[in-house]
C-alpha cells in the first residue's frame, strides 16, 4: 500500500537547495527559496553529545539517535541522549523497532554537543550556553545565538527534523539501519499528525514513503493508528505531567510563553480534566512565564481545545479569532503547534509594547 492511500497529501512546499546535486540527493523540489546551510569541519577528537529539546517528543528522541548515527557514519564520534523522560508514544516507537533508549542528560556545560529539533537556548538544558555547540539540525524558526555558534548548521522548512536527517543520510551516503528508518518514519507521522497538519510538506511525505520501504513497513496508516493510540495514553499521569508531555517555551516580544500539546483521536476522555489542566497551566505560568497554553488536539474533529493561563486573554482572541471563556476555547483547524499556534501567538504578542503587562 502506498503511504498516501489513506493519508492526506500535504500542500506544496518550498525549496531547500539551489544546488541541483544536493537537491536531488535530499529529494527536494525546485523553487525560489534556498536552504539555509553552513558547513564547517567538526573535530574528531572528542565525542559529540546529541540531544533534542526539553520535554522530548518522538521527533526529538528519534532525531537524536539518527543524528548520532549520521555523525558516526561520517567518522565523527557521537552519542545520543535526551534531556527528559520518554513519552508513551516514544517508548512505543523504541519497542516497535528495537531501538536503544538514549540515556538521560540534564547538563551540557563543558560538553561538545549537537542539537536536534530545536535551536533556542530556552528549550534546552539550563547550562546550554556553557556548552560547545558543534552542530544544529532543526526545522523551526531559528531564535537566539545558539545556532550561530555551530560550525555546522542544517535548517529546513519541513514538518519534522527526521525528514531533514533522512535526506542527509543520502547526502553523505551513510547507511541507514532499517530499525532507525522505522523510528524516523514514526517521527514524521507524529510531527505531521498523520499528515493532517498544515505544516506537512511534500518532502515529509516522500521521506515517509522512502523510510517505510527501508524499514519494511507495508501499511503506514496502520502504524500511524498504533502510534496515535500510544500517544493518547494519559493513564497514571498528573495534570502537570500532561501539560509538560510535549511542551516548549518561546520568547515572544520579550515574554516567555509556554505552549504544550496533547494529541488524541478523540478528546472526550480529557473533558473531565479541564479544570486540573488549567490549574497546572496557571502553576507553570507562575514559575516565570507570562502565559501558558495547552492545546488538546482532536485529530478526529481536526481542531483543538485550548486552555490558557494568562494576564492577557485578549491576546489569544487576537491570535486565534475566538474569545476565551473560563480560560478555554475550541479552535477549528488548529493542529500544528508551529503553524497554527506559535505563529499567530507570536504576531499577537508583537502587538504589545516592551513594557511588562
Amino acid at each position: 500500500m502506498r503511504a498516501d492511500a489513506r493519508l492526506r497529501r500535504p500542500r506544496s512546499g518550498s525549496t531547500l537547495f539551489r544546488n541541483r546535486a544536493r537537491r536531488k540527493c535530499l529529494n527536494i523540489p525546485c523553487g525560489p527559496k534556498p536552504f539555509l546551510f553552513r558547513s564547517g569541519v567538526l573535530s574528531e577528537s572528542s565525542p559529540i553529545l546529541v540531544f533534542g529539546h526539553l520535554c522530548p517528543d518522538t521527533d526529538s528522541v528519534i532525531s537524536a539517535l539518527a543524528a548520532a548515527e549520521l555523525l558516526n557514519g561520517r567518522g565523527i564520534p557521537a552519542e545520543a541522549a535526551m534531556p527528559g523522560p520518554l513519552t508513551p508514544e516514544s517508548a512505543f516507537v523504541l519497542r516497535r523497532f528495537s531501538l536503544p533508549c538514549p540515556p538521560r542528560v540534564d547538563s551540557a556545560a563543558g560538553r561538545r554537543v549537537a542539537l536536534v529539533d530545536f535551536s533556542n537556548a530556552g528549550q534546552g538544558p539550563a547550562d546550554l550556553r556553557e556548552a560547545d555547540i558543534a552542530a544544529v539540525f532543526d526545522h523551526h524558526r531559528c531564535d537566539g545565538d545558539i545556532a550561530s555558534r555551530a560550525p555546522e548548521l542544517w535548517l529546513a522548512p519541513v514538518a519534522c527534523c527526521a525528514t531533514l536527517l533522512a535526506g542527509l543520510f543520502r547526502f553523505y551516503d551513510v547507511v541507514l539501519p532499517p530499525g532507525l528508518a522505522g523510528g524516523m518514519l514514526c517521527a514524521i507521522l507524529s510531527d505531521t499528525s498523520l499528515f493532517k497538519s498544515s505544516a506537512a510538506t511534500p518532502q515529509d511525505l516522500r521521506a515517509a514513503e522512502d523510510l517505510a520501504r527501508r524499514a519494511g513497513v507495508a501499511d503506514i496508516a496502520a502504524l500511524g493508528a498504533d502510534l496515535l493510540t500510544a500517544k493518547a495514553d494519559i493513564s497514571g499521569c498528573t495534570m502537570r505531567e500532561l501539560v509538560l508531555r510535549d511542551f516548549k517555551d518561546f520568547t515572544m516580544n520579550g515574554r516567555i510563553v509556554g505552549v504544550g500539546q496533547l494529541e488524541m483521536p478523540d478528546i472526550t476522555p480529557v473533558e473531565p480534566l479541564k479544570g486540573g489542566l488549567l490549574a497546572a497551566c496557571a502553576e507553570l505560568a507562575a514559575e516565570g512565564r507570562h502565559s501558558v497554553m495547552l492545546a488538546v488536539t482532536d485529530l478526529g474533529r481536526e481542531g483543538s481545545l485550548i486552555l490558557a493561563a494568562s494576564p492577557r486573554p485578549d491576546l489569544f482572541e487576537l491570535a486565534f479569532g475566538r474569545p476565551l471563556h473560563g480560560g478555554e476555547a475550541w479552535i477549528a483547524g488548529m493542529i500544528s503547534r508551529k503553524s497554527d499556534m506559535v505563529r499567530p501567538l507570536r504576531k499577537a504578542f508583537e502587538s504589545l509594547g516592551r513594557n511588562p503587562d
